[in-house]
């Protein structure tokens, strides 16, 4: 009798365990790209797709932008535009050096988006740029 109510406990434990295990992985899951592009006010760069995994409603749909660092001295500003493969706008903002920005959006999950940068001011020439983006905030 003992025996058979360890090993009850033992697989409702186990149980438990995979489940939150699984509800954790899934509530956490985004895709997060790097980025290293020449910027400059006149053209926009683009910074590779990624999937979205929560609609850009909800509360951890934003997108997510990290200006780590540029190539040029004092601190710059970007606008930042998240697009669909059809290049249809989904959402902007702007992320100045070395911040973070979250930033709302219209993306739908299951789809790929990219960014385009530009830089603000279109007099200071091009820059190297280089940061994180996801089309999903972390949790």
């Amino acid at each position: 009798m003992m025996k058979r109510l360890k090993k009850l406990v033992l697989t409702s434990v186990l149980a438990i365990c995979m489940m939150i295990a699984t509800a954790v992985t899934a509530f956490a899951h985004r895709e997060v790209k790097t980025y290293n592009v020449s910027v400059s006010g006149h053209r926009a760069e683009d910074t590779g797709r990624a999937i979205k995994y929560h609609n850009g409603k909800q509360d951890y749909g934003k997108f997510r932008i990290a200006l780590d660092s540029s190539s040029v001295k004092g601190n710059i500003t970007l606008k930042v535009r998240m697009e669909n493969s059809d290049h249809a706008s989904r959402g902007s903002g702007k992320v100045t050096e070395p911040n973070t920005a979250t930033i709302n959006n219209s993306g739908t999950k299951g789809y790929y988006y990219h960014l385009n940068l530009i830089r603000e001011n279109i007099l200071g020439g091009s820059t190297v740029v280089t940061g994180t983006w996801s089309p999903d905030q972390p949790h």
